[in-house]
């Protein structure tokens, strides 16, 4: 039992019955123990804890957003550098967060897909422009140099990605559901959902935008594109999300 007394102390009250020879209860002994220090202690402590808590969230919050501003740098800065890509990263971000969103609301990996959607190209930034603005079919030698973009741009985040998700999903976007894809020819479920959504988005966009190797291809051209490579490409599911959105003009 807990008493305060005037609220300057707290006292911990113990009882425990006396008894006679017979065994008879005859009384009752109050023992009583002054735990204010040990209250104000906790206190001081849960106070601590309290600022503490609060300190680290200010420090995420910071931490987040000076991450996403030194990789939306080198986003932008790999989009000025090539006019055929200007954009295309916010696109496929605002893609694959509707995709993702219309499933499963903001919850889950929402904000991972966003963030890896943003970053998922600024690998190419290490990638020679000669390769990136080759109007023609590159050569077996200059199409692995360009395959290194995914890993390079997870490597690039995940000195900053602390949980490493982010970063995973980066790596990954391009993988096919066949297991024919890069870097590490994973294949179906083993492929990071975040990859498999983004995967969907980033090859609409291109379909839909100019490139140096081919004109754009049309909206319903895009999205039958899509549709044929269900199942070897693509996430079976994540072309049935894709297709429902387009239906419904929201993509």
């Amino acid at each position: 039992m807990i008493f305060e007394a005037n609220k300057k102390h707290t006292w911990n009250l113990g009882y425990t019955a006396l008894c006679g020879d017979e065994g008879k209860m005859c009384g009752m002994a109050v023992i009583s123990r002054d735990i204010t220090e040990h209250i104000r202690s906790e206190e001081v402590k849960a106070g601590y804890a309290r600022m503490q808590e609060s300190t680290i969230k200010d420090l995420k919050e910071k931490y987040d957003r000076l991450f996403m501003n030194s990789m939306g740098m080198l986003t932008d800065l790999l989009e000025a550098k090539d006019i055929y890509t200007d954009g295309h990263s916010k696109r496929v971000a605002e893609i694959a967060s509707k995709m993702y969103n219309h499933v499963n609301g903001f919850g889950g990996i929402y904000f991972d897909i966003q963030y890896a959607a943003k970053l998922h190209d600024i690998g190419k930034i290490c990638v020679p422009e000669k390769i990136i603005d080759k109007p023609g079919r590159l050569t077996s030698q200059e199409f692995a140099v360009m395959k290194r973009h995914s890993s390079i741009a997870a490597d690039i985040t995940d000195m900053l990605d602390c949980a490493g998700d982010i970063s995973r999903i980066i790596r990954h976007h391009h993988e096919r559901f066949d297991g024919r894809g890069y870097p590490d020819g994973l294949r179906g479920k083993d492929i990071p959902e975040g990859s498999r959504v983004i995967a969907v988005a980033d090859s609409f966009d291109a379909m839909i935008s100019d490139r140096p190797y081919r004109k754009t291809m049309t909206y319903d051209e895009s999205v039958k594109e899509i549709q044929s490579n269900s199942g070897s490409q693509f996430d079976p599911a994540w072309v049935g999300v894709f297709c429902e959105l387009a239906q419904t003009g929201s993509i």
